[in-house]
């Protein structure tokens, strides 16, 4: 019987060092928001940084209850950037905690971010800390960190933020899912509980749209992802949607923000036959 045969890794050339990454970044107070849109699925956050597109991009998925975020910061300035992206994973909760004089910043102020092997380190003004960054590597694209959903949408218009929570917060006392549907040429938010149920129409700025459009999502959620994109400051968000498909929720040309991107998975009622 021949013998086992043993790989021999000694003579394997160790991987080269990363170089330290300096990001800066401007409009602290709304980065810091930024990153509370993206706790609200999640603690961890994916980033790749696009040297390419000059962007910041966070994506994260809450596998549970298929929920997404895509994130596009443009930074002021790079420093020591790769000529292909690379991409980290860290805890939003460590930069939250360990800075919560940020959301007192100036938003004249920039926040210096230097990426290197197994950290973040974090500064502004006289303040400085380090948190812990993982899986720091060169990614072949975008997408092979985390790909967006790829669907086609039928309605596409902005409403006013303050709208879309007003009329969740009084459908969250109903429900915990909102039907929003197209009906004679208007937008309509319902919810349907045992005992009571909410119909209203919602404030649109867009072209006219397809009838007999309807789809189910999760409220409480969503409602938190509103109240997200409202501390932004934006006032009109767009959303768009097509019948039992994903729900897409989003915000542009915001400071450092290119765009804020949620995507809520429907919820399809399985009708008995």
């Amino acid at each position: 019987m021949s013998e086992p045969v043993v790989e021999d890794y000694s003579h394997e050339e160790p991987k080269p060092n990363l170089t330290p990454i300096t990001i800066i970044v401007s409009h602290p107070s709304t980065f810091l928001n930024a990153l509370k849109a993206v706790s609200v699925l999640s603690d961890e956050a994916s980033v790749v940084i696009d040297p390419a597109k000059n962007r910041l991009i966070f994506r994260r998925l809450d596998i549970s209850e298929a929920f997404m975020i895509d994130l596009s910061i443009i930074p002021e300035d790079t420093d020591n950037c790769p000529s292909e992206p690379v991409g980290f994973i860290f805890r939003v909760s460590d930069f939250l905690k360990m800075f919560p004089k940020i959301t007192k910043a100036d938003n004249n102020e920039r926040i210096k971010i230097v990426v290197s092997e197994n950290e973040m380190k974090v500064s502004i003004k006289n303040s400085e800390f380090k948190i812990y960054a993982y899986d720091v590597a060169p990614v072949s694209n975008l997408n092979e960190v985390l790909p967006l959903p790829q669907f086609s949408v039928t309605i596409s218009v902005d409403v006013d933020v303050d709208d879309f929570i007003e009329v969740l917060k009084r459908g969250s006392t109903i429900s915990d899912k909102f039907t929003i549907l197209v009906e004679k040429g208007e937008l309509i938010i319902s919810a349907k509980g045992e005992v009571s149920e909410l119909s209203q129409k919602i404030l649109v700025y867009g072209s006219e749209f397809p009838e007999n459009t309807k789809a189910s999502y999760n409220l409480s959620r969503v409602l938190l992802m509103l109240k997200a994109l409202k501390k932004l400051k934006t006032g009109r968000i767009r959303v768009e949607f097509s019948t039992d498909m994903p729900l897409k929720i989003s915000a542009r040309n915001i400071p450092p923000i290119d765009h804020i991107t949620y995507y809520v998975a429907p919820r399809v009622e399985i009708e008995n036959v």
